[in-house]
């Protein structure tokens, strides 16, 4: 429940509503195309950046999709929390790359740091 608690009715308009201006890439219907859903992640920011966890994605997205090649809801939500995971993972080691036990950054080693996040694009 509270990985959910802010999300849910965000993923549930996503999935559920048809509205690509907004981000929303569903169907009234409750199952939605795999090209739409690859969409939805796109525009949600969870497509991953390395190409080993993209096959983990896709993996993970077939593994869920029925005969005629749609998903429901409920599965959705496990590929959506699946790709959240695999954010935490990243965050988790980024940080532990670059504080110390006390999870402190030195104050010059900041910028870099925001630019591994991905909070600063251009190099200063």
């Amino acid at each position: 429940q509270e990985l959910w608690r802010h999300d849910l009715v965000k993923w549930h308009l996503r999935f559920h509503e048809y509205n690509p201006s907004r981000g929303y890439w569903g169907s009234s219907s409750g199952f939605v195309q795999e090209s739409q859903v690859l969409l939805l992640f796109r525009d949600s920011g969870l497509v991953p950046k390395s190409q080993a966890k993209v096959v983990q994605m896709r993996s993970m997205l077939q593994h869920h999709l029925r005969p005629d090649g749609t998903i429901s809801f409920p599965d959705f939500l496990k590929v959506v929390n699946f790709l959240k995971e695999l954010e935490k993972d990243k965050v988790g080691k980024i940080i532990d790359d670059h504080t110390d036990q006390n999870c402190c950054i030195p104050a010059r080693e900041v910028c870099t740091f925001f630019r591994v996040c991905g909070f600063i694009s251009k190099v200063q």
